[in-house]
């Protein structure tokens, strides 16, 4: 070009840019790619004892010392851990801290004895790494420091001696005034100067110069969700115009942000609207409970969000059923390897625990009105658009059922497919449709992970407006404080090998009317009668099976992901299918009930007969997927 660029015209051609980047730029993965990274990130985070969440969203793994990575080396196999030094170098102590506002250690006495904390890596981190073999490595072609190679440059002193160790303290951190430090690794919450003794880390420095701006910057290359929001918030907190290369550079950083940030930006509106919604969801707590999976609270029982209902304002919680009905009772454990209860003794007393809802969560579901909500357009029993089912059920005057199923990790293509296997209760058609739900799904839109979850459902207009999964909006009553709804059941069946199963009891509680969920042997808790309109008195239709769901790509497995024909230790099942009829009696359901599959060449349903001994009637189900 012969004449130089404005500023406004730069500024526009980074826009255009960014806008490049964000829509062009995706980064997707076949389905070999991702069984590589899933397969790389077994073998890099190891069995947790205990997992500790910080507050700048890192996990923490409690790892067994003997299992942590580096006995993966073949020369470390039959190492035995040296748990300290003999001894220090003449000179050499340990050292009084020269600042004591320094945090890196964990809080909350960190981890148990035994284990050592271990960061525990995501799929995002392996997909920023040029290749799996370059992760976690320095990006050096070749050479070492004393010859730089290309793209690494240094100032550094060095000594070349017989070394046997070394020891410097380093001011970390440059002038405020002028600039911002962006941190690697963990998070450090400090005043400079202070002290370290890491081996050839560090710490690092950018100097990016905002023309004496004092600018939020690193917010842009933290925030992942609220990109938009981060942008304003640092352009608002201004205290004199910003010059040409300072918006420039903005609009760099923020391009970096969205390629990085996966495209979603929220407005100021809008993230206000999920931050209400989350005051909403999550009750105070009264302690909190960190899973490997995410963050349970206690909260009050007569604070949990049933309570919200309108209809159960005064209500009055039930804490036991006054009675069982007739043949139905306290199982014996179905599988005693299955893992789901909290551990260290669960929630106090008059508490019952609750996942904590996250804002990617929110964040996920169509709208907030959807979120938690099955997506049915319309509100016919079945093949609902996007909808399969292969099932078994049961027409006639019904108040309650039994089920054992086993549990699997059915693979899913996308975040917004679901798979499952449970029961229903049903009454009613169309607009006044009630059903009760209860059984395990794996639901990555919902949770934001793949893994097989126990969950309750209801409705009491046809999916339209009333009722949602788990506690996501107000109606179920929990009150048990040792397994929280939304729970993961864990471990799964492996096919043809070990069949992990659990229990599901639902039944009308014959003097309050409320509908009880038992799973196993633990009293979760209940739907109240006030809930319902068809179902206050009884269910016309009970059904056991699986559903799928998918919006547009391929249909994911269902079950095991194979056809029931393959039978045991091979295909999902369900045995000892009972219901309680109109005497309060637990029966065997009959012979003739009807099957249904919408999508044989996907997904079918079979009669295992009725069976002696802990089988009796039983089906399997499943297929798959691929339509």
């Amino acid at each position: 070009m012969s004449t130089p660029i404005s500023c406004n015209s730069r500024v526009l051609i980074l826009v255009l840019l960014a806008i490049s980047l964000v829509y062009g730029n995706a980064r997707s993965l076949s389905k070999e790619e991702y069984m590589e990274l899933k397969a790389q990130l077994k073998v890099l985070n190891k069995p947790a004892v205990k997992s500790i969440q910080t507050e700048h969203g890192d996990i923490f793994d409690c790892v067994d010392m003997y299992k942590q990575p580096a006995f993966d080396h073949p020369l470390l196999k039959n190492h035995t851990i040296q748990m300290r030094p003999t001894s220090y170098p003449e000179g050499m102590e340990n050292q009084d801290p020269l600042n004591a506002n320094l945090h890196i250690g964990l809080k909350d006495s960190g981890c148990p004895l035994g284990t050592v904390p271990i960061r525990r890596t995501k799929m995002q981190d392996l997909m920023r790494t040029k290749s799996l073999s370059d992760y976690g490595r320095k990006n050096v072609e070749n050479g070492s420091q004393l010859n730089s190679p290309s793209g690494h440059h240094y100032a550094i002193a060095n000594l070349l001696d017989q070394v046997l160790g070394t020891q410097v303290t380093e001011c970390v951190g440059p002038n405020t005034s002028r600039s911002k430090s962006i941190q690697f690794g963990p998070v450090m919450d400090c005043q400079w100067p202070i002290r370290s003794t890491q081996y050839d880390r560090g710490w690092m420095d950018r100097n990016l110069s905002f023309d004496s701006v004092h600018l939020p910057i690193l917010c842009f290359l933290t925030s992942v969700h609220l990109p938009i929001l981060c942008f304003l918030t640092s352009v608002s907190s201004m205290s004199t115009p910003i010059s040409c290369n300072s918006r420039i550079l903005i609009l760099v950083l923020l391009a970096i942000s969205l390629v990085y940030g996966n495209a979603r930006s929220l407005s100021k509106e809008e993230y206000m609207e999920l931050k209400a919604q989350l005051k909403v969801l999550n009750k105070p707590a009264v302690k909190s409970i960190q899973t490997q999976h995410g963050d349970i609270d206690c909260v009050d029982m007569y604070k949990q969000p049933a309570f919200d209902h309108p209809l159960l304002k005064n209500h009055t919680i039930q804490m036991r059923p006054t009675s069982y009905p007739e043949g139905m009772g306290n199982q014996d454990p179905s599988n005693a390897n299955l893992e789901i209860g909290l551990k260290d003794g669960g929630c106090p007393l008059g508490t019952v625990p609750i996942p904590r809802t996250k804002i990617q969560e929110l964040m996920s579901a169509k709208s907030l009105s959807h979120f938690g909500r099955k997506n049915l357009e319309n509100r016919r029993l079945y093949s609902t658009a996007g909808h399969h089912h292969a099932i078994a059920s049961l027409s006639s005057q019904v108040y309650g059922t039994q089920v054992t199923m086993n549990v699997w990790s059915p693979q899913l293509q996308d975040q917004r497919q679901f798979s499952l296997a449970q029961l229903w209760l049903l009454n009613g058609l169309n607009d006044q449709l009630n059903s009760i739900e209860a059984g395990w799904h794996v639901y990555p839109g919902l949770y934001g992970d793949s893994v097989p979850r126990l969950f309750v459902y209801w409705t009491a207009d046809g999916y339209t407006s009333t009722g949602c999964y788990n506690l996501k909006c107000p109606g179920f009553v929990q009150v048990s404080g040792d397994i929280a709804v939304g729970s993961i059941i864990q471990p799964s069946s492996t096919y043809n090998g070990d069949q992990e199963e659990t229990t599901f009891q639902v039944f009308k509680d014959s003097s309050t009317g409320n509908w009880w969920l038992i799973y196993g042997n633990t009293q979760v808790g209940y739907w109240p009668k006030s809930l319902f309109t068809s179902l206050a008195d009884s269910a016309s239709v009970v059904e056991w099976g699986g559903e799928v769901y998918t919006e547009s790509t391929q249909s994911p497995q269902m079950g095991s992901g194979h056809f029931p024909d393959e039978g045991f230790k091979k295909a999902s099942y369900m045995r000892k299918l009972m219901f309680v009829d109109n005497t309060n009696t637990l029966n065997d359901i009959p012979g003739n009930s009807p099957l249904y599959q919408d999508l044989p060449q996907c997904y079918q349903v079979i009669d295992g007969g009725n069976l002696a001994g802990d089988w009796g009637r039983n089906i399997y189900f499943g297929g798959p997927g691929g339509c």
